[in-house]
């Protein structure tokens, strides 16, 4: 088998949620080494993440300086953050790509009338992206865009400056303005459908993560 070339990111999303890890290369920065990973989150795996993607600002490296509660059950509380400069360069950086960076555009049929799309008949979704280098979890940056292409240049860029996407999940676009309010919990959905019926129901008051 010959080797996996990466030249950009607009392929990356098309990986989404295969379940296959594939070494690869960018030849253009001098063969450098990453491996692109299909992979479906479980809820535990949102919850370490929950709250960078509730507190954090858009492309900013933070460092939480405060455990919080993790699970759904628990009462959430607002940690302690530091923001300052990016982490250290992982040396073979990993892109998680999950189900949520689906093309979600195929299963246009299937939408509900009411739902809301944008000028191109796509639903409308936030997609939600955790960058980490070699310290892991100690210190992370919180990429949003809600445009599923941009999403997959974003992650390229970071793998090209030696940082891994550690998540990577959607959630629909109205979302984001909730997901400060502690009165909402984070939940993952494992199908479209699920995350459309997440959403209907606003006595839950749950945000839908497909991941």
């Amino acid at each position: 088998m010959g080797r996996n070339n990466v030249r950009g990111g607009d392929n990356l999303p098309s990986r989404a949620g295969c379940c296959t890890e594939i070494p690869s290369v960018i030849p253009e920065f001098n063969d450098m080494p990453i491996v692109i990973i299909g992979h479906n989150f479980a809820q535990e795996d949102l919850d370490r993440h929950v709250s960078l993607i509730r507190y954090g600002y858009d492309r900013a490296w933070a460092q939480l300086l405060s455990s919080v509660p993790h699970t759904l059950g628990d009462p959430p509380e607002q940690p302690k953050i530091a923001y300052g400069p990016p982490d250290q360069r992982s040396t073979i950086p990993k892109i998680h790509i999950s189900q949520g960076m689906g093309d979600i555009q195929r299963l246009q049929r299937y939408l509900p009338q009411d739902l809301e799309q944008d000028s191109l008949g796509q639903p409308n979704l936030a997609y939600i992206l955790v960058v980490q280098g070699c310290s892991g979890m100690f210190r992370s940056k919180l990429v949003l865009t809600t445009n599923r292409r941009m999403a997959g240049a974003e992650m390229f860029c970071e793998a090209v400056n030696g940082f891994s996407i550690v998540f990577t999940g959607a959630v629909f676009k109205t979302n984001l303005e909730k997901r400060r309010d502690l009165g909402y919990r984070f939940k993952k959905a494992d199908s479209w459908d699920e995350l459309v019926a997440m959403d209907a129901d606003e006595s839950q008051k749950i945000i839908g993560v497909l991941c």
